[in-house]
């Protein structure tokens, strides 16, 4: 029985495909990727692992994409991972264990996901659903940063002990590929169907953080969390509002934020350690 399908999309990953698929082989039940155009060596390393291979023509939606690779898939339950993202063996084994509890009650499961930044000194952390059961009824919205619904009615979600990790926002990996250029264009092209929502905020001021533009990502984040400040990515667009002003050298504004954060999300360990940085840089 096929119970967990490994479905991704993929385009010219030669230099991180067999990290990612290492990471999940023997665990995973099947592998199934949609190749949008690749001229480099992804076939020919994906198809190591499986023969699930099919071209997909790049339609300018991140969604069309994984509706496809999806129509693909056997499995109960769909995860999904990008190449440049890996996950620990011992974590995703024990987490194909604790899916099956959700097998009659949940629709999808969420993850967290550890964004490395910059050069690798910094990190931006989200939460995302990445599993989640294969269904004509659930399926991708939006060209970028693609949402999952349900076509009829609620998608039932709950968070999973899953974690992956996310090298893309990688300021060497993000210009090589140009996926600064790309993203933004597809950002602003959805914010333009969503009216600037709080979440296109969000994953716009992570693409100028990625920048090193604090300037914008700041202003971004803002935007964010004045327009819905209860997001489940509220409390990560606060996180983000206190480095970049750190990176400003604004700490003033960071303690004041920092004191109001504290007050609102007790259990978040990050605005603590932003205190304590602040005090040592000051």
């Amino acid at each position: 029985m096929v119970y967990l399908s490994l479905c991704m999309i993929v385009k010219n990953e030669e230099k991180v495909l067999r990290r990612c698929l290492d990471s999940v082989k023997d665990i995973v039940d099947e592998i199934v990727i949609a190749d949008t155009g690749s001229i480099d060596n992804t076939i020919k390393i994906a198809s190591e692992y499986t023969d699930r291979i099919y071209n997909f023509e790049w339609t300018d939606s991140f969604s069309d994409a994984r509706n496809f690779v999806q129509s693909k898939a056997k499995g109960k339950w769909i995860l999904v991972l990008d190449a440049d993202e890996y996950v620990d063996k011992t974590n995703l084994e024990a987490v194909k264990r604790e899916i099956k509890q959700y097998d009659n009650d949940m629709d999808a499961l969420g993850v967290t996901i550890y964004n490395f930044t910059g050069t690798g000194d910094q990190m931006v952390q989200n939460k995302n659903l990445r599993i989640y059961k294969n269904s004509r009824e659930i399926r991708y919205e939006r060209a970028i940063h693609e949402a999952l619904v349900r076509v009829n009615g609620h998608l039932k979600t709950v968070m999973c002990a899953l974690n992956i990790y996310h090298t893309g926002y990688l300021a060497e990996v993000a210009k090589s590929k140009d996926k600064r250029s790309r993203n933004t264009r597809l950002l602003e092209k959805q914010t333009q169907k969503s009216g600037n929502s709080s979440y296109d905020q969000f994953n716009l001021g992570n693409e100028f953080f990625s920048a090193k533009d604090m300037k914008k990502a700041l202003e971004s984040y803002q935007k964010s969390y004045a327009s819905d400040k209860n997001s489940s990515w509220a409390s990560f667009a606060v996180v983000q509002i206190i480095i970049c002003l750190i990176e400003l050298a604004r700490y003033k504004e960071a303690i004041s934020v920092i004191e109001d954060a504290d007050k609102i999300w007790q259990d978040v360990p990050e605005f603590k350690y932003l205190r304590g940085q602040v005090y040592y840089l000051q």
